[in-house]
């Protein structure tokens, strides 16, 4: 999702420019600038299907929300490849990202998720690992050809906006729903009454509080523990791959042993593994550390959609914030 994340630290990428923003952003400010769009992501997702209904934008035509909300997202990636400035960054690799993405992920996960009920989660787990072999490939090709190549930073970044353009392109033409309605949508605050639904929303809004931190710094962290850069670019990879198995193999397990259950397993594994984090000093642990972190960090994720969709209002008939007219 952030490109400044893995070209952070890169010879090249450094200098790039001799501006504040290019060369001399501090570790907790390009955190920050990733923070944008994953608090966007959540939040934007929240009115995407509401903008979707103003639009009069009919289920079976979600393409009229995911083209133009891909188009915002290739040009985040294209204009990064122009910024020079701290507050350039935050808009292309910040605003405009977290805006697209909440935007395309609602839709999706929605319209694949009617496709499923009794191995929903574990088909939900194979649909969101899509996200971690995105994070396998692009550090591995950015540092490949920010460092190894002779394209530069602007040109690198405009790679792989090419490369999201066609991803999305793909996307855009094959995501159907496959049991389009017509609803009437109206809010309701009679959702908090149902408190299955309330304390799984509060409970994983106080996990992502502090579940992405080691993604933000594992790279600074690694170097200061004396690892060389290029094998703490890898660690992001490692990661990543990881996340792979734990977003798909627990959701597997979780449709059968319960998934409210791997939930809580998952999240309280991640808790330990993050106050074990600062033990982690040589390149083995630290990497044995950020693989059982992707892991276990990566089933959170996938779960929670499944989990919100087992509880009493997950079903769209029933739920009260969304009333049919029929």
């Amino acid at each position: 999702m952030n490109l400044l994340a893995t070209s952070h630290g890169s010879d090249r990428y450094k200098s790039f420019s001799s501006s504040l923003a290019a060369c001399s952003l501090a570790p907790w400010q390009i955190a920050l600038v990733r923070r944008y769009p994953l608090c966007l992501l959540r939040a934007h997702s929240v009115t995407s299907s509401r903008i979707s209904h103003e639009l009069r934008v009919e289920p079976e035509h979600l393409q009229a929300v995911l083209i133009p909300a891909s188009l915002i997202l290739v040009l985040s990636v294209m204009l990064t490849s122009f910024c020079n400035r701290y507050y350039h960054f935050i808009l292309a690799q910040g605003i405009l990202p977290g805006l697209a993405c909440g935007m395309i992920l609602t839709p999706v996960l929605s319209a694949a998720g009617q496709y499923f009920t009794t191995r929903r989660a574990w088909a939900m787990g194979i649909i969101v690992s899509g996200a971690s072999v995105g994070g396998v490939v692009f550090p591995l090709a950015l540092d490949r050809l920010l460092n190894r190549s002779s394209l530069g930073f602007g040109w690198t970044i405009r790679l792989m906006g090419f490369i999201i353009l066609a991803l999305l392109s793909s996307a855009c033409l094959l995501v159907k729903e496959h049991a389009p309605r017509r609803l009437e949508h109206r809010l309701s605050l009679e959702v908090l009454k149902n408190k299955p639904y309330v304390f799984a929303n509060v409970g994983f809004f106080l996990t992502l509080l502090g579940l992405w931190t080691p993604v933000f710094y594992i790279i600074d962290y690694a170097v200061a523990q004396g690892m060389s850069l290029e094998m703490a670019f890898y660690e992001v990879s490692i990661l990543n791959a990881a996340s792979i198995l734990g977003r798909t193999l627990p959701c597997y397990v979780g449709d059968r042993m319960g998934r409210y259950n791997m939930m809580v397993f998952m999240n309280a594994s991640s808790g330990v593994l993050l106050l074990c984090w600062t033990l982690a000093q040589s390149t083995m642990s630290i990497t044995v550390f950020i693989w059982l972190y992707g892991f276990f960090s990566g089933a959170v994720n996938s779960l929670y959609a499944p989990c919100i969709a087992q509880s009493k209002y997950a079903n769209l008939h029933q739920a009260p914030f969304i009333r049919s007219s029929r």
